[in-house]
């Protein structure tokens, strides 16, 4: 492996053929998308762009005040000192998400008043200053889809999201939602396990509709709303599912008992809590319609032991919405006028109601062929 780490040195949109590029480096890993990032990175240097590490920016100067004229350039905070750059066409944001930043999260999401886990923390941390600074400019705010639903991933036992070793453990398989239940950190089944990672608003049962939501609502920990699997040995072995402790989940994420009292013993909650629910969910078993959460399939019970508790990792994995733009690009006033000379793209742009590389890659592009016919 080579001493920094590159990503992959193949990439790939939607086609899962792996498309090798001819610039890849000895050392290259097989991973994402920085397959797409690396070309871009090894052009730009080529060409004479010069790349400042660990230079944040702290605010974005217009001709005219704070918030009129055209934008000139940034003030930024690099090695120790306060310094000054100049846009010689314009000032280009990409400067990600927001998902580490408490007060924009509260304000896309007024209803996530306690926030899972933000995938990649804390080796990435998106504070979204990008987007306050831009505020502060003078931009306007755009959602996507008018929520942020679509970000959430969940994985049972590992709090990463599609990482593997060494950088951290993948998890397991997702048990069938028909065998097993959810419960929170008091040992209580507290909605329909039907209801996926991303399930629209018509699946029945529990309100508000949405897992990330459901589970916000539930006590927290350090790595976010405390959720544990409970199924039977039974359920596991039929389905394959293995749990083996450092290689496929995490210590903490983890526990097997022989008994249901002794399975709350470990995961923290009261014995006969734990109990009432699984003896309760039992009978809705024998009785074949799920009275509480309106489970449509209750294929097994949870009644031979010995009896496994796997935490539901639940991340943050993108962010929707973020300053408004146009098609060109150009970052959008209150008044959705363009602010001249601030063009922006990726995940702290909103507007476009897209996830993913599309995001940096079409709108970045689209941004530069603008900027180029900049007088």
């Amino acid at each position: 492996m080579s001493a920094v780490y590159r990503g992959s040195r193949y990439y790939t949109t939607t086609s899962p053929r792996l498309v090798d590029r001819d610039n890849g480096k000895e050392g290259d890993m097989q991973a994402g998308g920085a397959g797409l990032c690396w070309p871009i990175y090894d052009t730009a240097l080529q060409n004479g762009a010069e790349f400042m590490l660990n230079c944040k920016m702290t605010k974005i100067i217009r001709e005219n005040g704070d918030r009129s004229g055209r934008v000139l350039g940034i003030e930024a905070s690099f090695e120790g000192k306060t310094i000054y750059l100049r846009g010689t066409k314009a000032v280009f944001l990409g400067t990600g998400s927001w998902n580490s930043n408490p007060t924009l999260k509260q304000l896309f999401n007024p209803w996530l008043t306690k926030y899972p886990h933000v995938s990649g923390e804390p080796y990435v941390f998106n504070d979204g200053k990008g987007v306050e600074l831009a505020l502060d400019a003078g931009a306007s705010l755009a959602t996507d889809r008018g929520n942020d639903w679509h970000g959430w991933h969940r994985h049972p036992g590992s709090v990463w999201h599609s990482i593997d070793l060494p950088f951290g453990v993948p998890g397991t398989a997702e048990p069938l939602d028909s065998e097993c239940i959810y419960v929170n950190a008091q040992g209580e089944r507290f909605m329909n396990e039907e209801i996926g990672e991303h399930s629209p608003p018509w699946v029945g049962g529990s309100h508000p509709f949405h897992f990330a939501q459901l589970c916000a609502a539930q006590t927290v920990d350090k790595d976010g709303p405390v959720v544990w699997i409970i199924l039977d040995e039974e359920s596991r072995a039929k389905q394959g599912l293995e749990f083996t402790v450092g290689t496929i989940v995490e210590d903490s994420m983890y526990t097997v008992s022989e008994t249901i009292e002794g399975l709350a013993s470990k995961i923290g909650c009261k014995p006969e809590t734990l109990l009432a629910t699984v003896t309760r969910y039992n009978e809705l078993v024998d009785k074949g319609a799920d009275e509480d959460y309106h489970k449509q399939h209750l294929d097994a019970k949870i009644a031979q032991a010995p009896f496994h508790a796997i935490k539901w990792g639940i991340q943050k994995h993108n962010t929707l919405g973020g300053i408004t733009i146009n098609p060109k690009s150009q970052v959008l006033d209150w008044r959705l006028e363009p602010i001249s000379g601030l063009y922006a793209a990726g995940e702290c742009a909103g507007n476009m109601d897209l996830i993913g590389l599309a995001k940096p890659i079409v709108f970045g592009r689209i941004a530069a062929m603008t900027i180029a016919k900049e007088e």
